[in-house]
């Protein structure tokens, strides 16, 4: 074998593992940022696990938030409408989602009727209470992105027919939405 030959059977050898590792030096922030972003280890349907995570996560945040600011506002667990809820969480995690989201939904049109009842006649709809909710100005920012956050994860259960939201995820959905049904009724009598 002489030298040439021996140079390109090197070449070969080392082309696959040489390029993998240029690939994955020259994507490292992308990579460690796609990791940054994932909170849990199991993914049910594409991204949609982790972003129902997330929102999770950063809907409790904004209670938190609310929570520093005034009383604490999670009710009682042994609340009959939050246990119905609760079982009904571990029979079909999704309707439980869909079920509390209701519940919310129903307070923010009594907040909009209440506090805004011209803009609130106009909406024709329970879901348009965002739209009042967001112009008014007695309505902390946290709450709203709670809100917010709570809707897309209701949006993401319902409009994605093969995801399934764990027994936790819902039962917890259901603890945040309730609180904040409950800082939207507090909000609503201190105005």
């Amino acid at each position: 074998m002489d030298a040439l030959t021996a140079i390109v059977e090197l070449v070969k050898a080392l082309a696959w593992p040489a390029s993998a590792f240029a690939i994955i030096f020259l994507l490292r922030r992308a990579i460690l940022r796609l990791i940054d972003s994932i909170r849990e280890g199991r993914v049910k349907y594409k991204d949609v696990e982790f972003t129902f995570k997330r929102d999770l996560e950063q809907a409790r945040e904004s209670i938190k938030k609310i929570e520093t600011i005034t009383p604490p506002a999670l009710p009682a667990p042994q609340e009959p409408e939050i246990d119905d809820l609760m079982a009904l969480a571990q029979l079909s995690p999704r309707a439980a989602v869909v079920e509390a989201w209701i519940r919310l939904e129903a307070a923010g049109a009594e907040f909009a009727r209440k506090h805004a009842p011209a803009e609130a006649s106009r909406q024709r709809r329970p879901s348009m209470f965002l739209d009042v909710l967001r112009r008014h100005e007695s309505i902390p920012t946290a709450v709203m992105t709670a809100i917010q956050k709570l809707r897309d994860i209701r949006n993401r259960t319902v409009h994605t027919p093969d995801f399934q939201p764990s027994v936790d995820d819902a039962e917890e959905y259901v603890l945040l939405t309730f609180a904040v049904v409950e800082d939207l009724r507090r909000i609503s009598e201190q105005t």
